[in-house]
């Protein structure tokens, strides 16, 4: 893969990395407590996003293992720190990547429980006479 390949896909991954925070309808940050709340209950798109943050983040940590074994054989050489530089290119991209994605399922997943939150306390409040 070369390197303004490796760039180009890590910006698409980027992009795909919002599902949560583009999909998900939050709870408003004022509720009323006499209407119901209107967002979404389901953790589908926050699991969604997290299993490429595990994947990313796991390649990451793989790519900076490398890395240091790299650093560690190379002896100096010019084609050891070629491989060293592209390990540790793709351990960026790869972890600023699964950071996104990791983002995106904590806004999920937080969102998703105040609402549920928001929702039983709707369900169980004692209606205005």
């Amino acid at each position: 893969m070369t390197y303004a390949r490796g760039v180009k896909t890590a910006l698409v991954a980027l992009c795909l990395a919002s599902c949560s925070f583009v999909a998900i309808d939050t709870p408003p940050a004022h509720p009323d407590p006499d209407l119901e709340p209107v967002c979404t209950t389901s953790t589908t798109l926050p699991k969604v996003d997290l299993v490429p943050a595990i994947a990313f983040d796991a390649a990451s940590a793989f790519s900076l293992g490398l890395t240091g074994y790299g650093l560690a054989v190379s002896g100096g050489g010019a084609r050891g720190s070629t491989y060293v530089g592209l390990a540790l290119v793709a351990a960026i991209v790869s972890g600023v990547t699964g950071l996104a994605f990791t983002g995106s399922a904590v806004h999920g997943f937080r969102a998703t429980e105040r609402c549920r939150e928001l929702e039983q306390a709707f369900k169980t409040r004692t209606p205005k006479p």
